[in-house]
């Protein structure tokens, strides 16, 4: 299967249906799902399937990253979407928990949105999770801000998806000249 399809009248690849444009940006993710406020009834509305979600800014705020700007926050992956979106609103004292994160962005930036993509499986949500990773890096030079997989780890997560030789996927625009000439084959959506 071609997770990659033809078709983009901007010239840009899609993923599993969402299209990406050259910077990424959450209005390039164009059939991600319709962006909905980050509440505790929001969380209601998600699927039990396996899937992907991003956070990012409302109201069209961008934050300034190493290479241009986003409103993207956080990308991630769940087996069961309803369930981890849930996790994301139990608030610990904790910096390295996400949603003590997600509260405080809202509290001091402003409000938050969510969006996802059901999958039939969890391995192909985590296959566009890691490609989203990949392009949102090659973008910005680095990862969305609330991501907090230590660098290594993010690397051979990307290395190993793009079956990239170790301690080479800082040179993402080969494996990104891959992606864009669709010779990665990775799953659809549902």
């Amino acid at each position: 299967m071609q997770f990659l399809e033809s078709g983009n009248p901007m010239g840009g690849p899609r993923v599993s249906g969402l299209l990406l444009l050259p910077s990424m940006n959450s209005h390039e993710l164009r059939n991600l799902g319709q962006w909905k406020t980050w509440t505790r009834n929001t969380v209601r509305e998600a699927p039990l399937s396996p899937g992907i979600y991003v956070f990012r800014l409302a109201e069209a705020k961008t934050i300034q990253r190493l290479k241009g700007a986003s409103d993207i926050l956080y990308i991630g992956c769940s087996t069961r979407l309803r369930d981890r979106l849930k996790e994301h609103l139990k608030v610990m004292d904790v910096e390295r928990n996400t949603a003590y994160r997600l509260q405080r962005v809202e509290q001091e930036i402003g409000r938050l949105e969510v969006s996802w993509e059901s999958y039939d499986s969890a391995d192909k949500a985590k296959d566009a999770e890691r490609l989203l990773l990949a392009i949102y890096e090659a973008d910005h030079i680095e990862f969305p801000p609330l991501n907090r997989l230590e660098p290594g780890r993010r690397w051979r997560m990307i290395e190993e998806w793009l079956k990239l030789e170790p301690g080479r996927a800082q040179d993402l625009r080969g494996a990104l000249a891959k992606i864009r000439s669709r010779k990665v084959e990775t799953p659809h959506s549902t």
